[in-house]
């Protein structure tokens, strides 16, 4: 009788120990990620029987809080990224990536005047002539429609315009600078407001080391067609700077930057024509960007002695002190 009661208290202590543990596994938390990963295993599993004194009559299932993730944000290029992207591409030499990134500029604006222009010049580089001859009319006629003056030009007048812009860029291939400023000049005044006229005979008095009728071209250019590219700003700055124009060459050069922030030659010019204005606070801030982009910021050496003389004109404070420590720090290099 004794080893029966022994018996049943065995199993009743048994019982109430299978009950608590199943009691904790159904009742634990669950937390489930969106990363977990359950593996199934199509292998017999041995599990131990439960006694047949438990009785699960309910069951706690916890809810799971799956976190959706948003959707990254897609940066959406537009017809201007594609066109500064497209003239970058250009001045490097990759010519078929450009015309790829002005014709996707083209697409997301049909009356984009600059981008057709911009391939025209592009296609002219790889000998695409009839392809860049179909560019330089149709930017014409874009910016007339565009100004409202779809009646101002005529078909006549703009293959005219073209042939004219053509001959005057194949002699500048053959160093005829005077003949190609002719040749613009006859394009101009067949239509006086076509900006890439007026970029391609500054270019040519360039050569010709007329300065300053260059500069007026270049000017006129950007009045025309204001947004031509940024190497017309280039070309600006450069002769702004010529003439000891500082504050207009920072202008130009502003634009410059604008363009291309990482480009270590605009940003070097910019803080040439800054320190040469006087302007000592920006050009603090520019050629601090200038250390950042250039892997070896360098000063050429007829530009060290110009900063330094420039900076000692003016009132000398912290900030053109902190300016002359960084001049002094960059590396000198003969100039070109």
């Amino acid at each position: 009788m004794k080893s029966i009661v022994i018996a049943f208290g065995l199993m009743a202590t048994l019982s109430m120990v299978a009950c608590d543990k199943l009691d904790s596994i159904i009742n634990s938390d669950v937390n489930v990620s969106t990363d977990t990963v359950v593996a199934v295993s199509t292998d017999t599993v041995d599990v131990a029987p439960v006694p047949e004194e438990i009785n699960v009559s309910t069951v706690v299932v916890k809810t799971v809080n799956v976190k959706k993730h948003s959707k990254p944000r897609v940066s959406v290029k537009t017809a201007k990224d594609y066109y500064t992207s497209g003239t970058l591409k250009a001045k490097r030499g990759s010519h078929l990536d450009a015309i790829s990134d002005y014709d996707k500029a083209i697409k997301l604006d049909p009356y984009y005047a600059e981008a057709y222009n911009a391939r025209a010049l592009t296609k002219d580089s790889i000998n695409d002539f009839d392809g860049a001859a179909a560019d330089y009319e149709k930017a014409i006629q874009v910016r007339n429609i565009k100004s409202n003056k779809t009646q101002a030009t005529d078909n006549a007048d703009i293959k005219n315009v073209t042939f004219h812009m053509q001959q005057g860029k194949m002699k500048i291939d053959l160093y005829d600078y005077d003949g190609a400023d002719k040749d613009f000049t006859k394009a101009i005044n067949i239509i006086p407001s076509y900006g890439p006229a007026y970029i391609a005979r500054g270019d040519a008095r360039l050569k010709l080391e007329k300065y300053y009728d260059a500069l007026s071209d270049y000017n006129k250019a950007m009045k025309f067609w204001p947004k031509l590219n940024y190497d017309s700003f280039r070309k600006i700055g450069n002769l702004e700077m010529h003439f000891e124009n500082y504050d207009k060459a920072v202008v130009a050069y502003r634009n410059v930057v604008d363009y291309d922030k990482n480009n270590i030659d605009s940003r070097y010019k910019l803080t040439d024509a800054l320190i040469m204005s006087g302007n000592f606070s920006e050009a603090l801030n520019s050629i601090r960007v200038f250390y950042l982009i250039s892997k070896d910021p360098y000063v050429y050496a007829s530009d060290y002695h110009r900063w330094n003389i420039a900076i000692n004109k003016y009132r000398q404070d912290s900030t053109a002190n902190e300016l002359k420590s960084k001049i002094n720090k960059l590396k000198i290099i003969k100039s070109n």
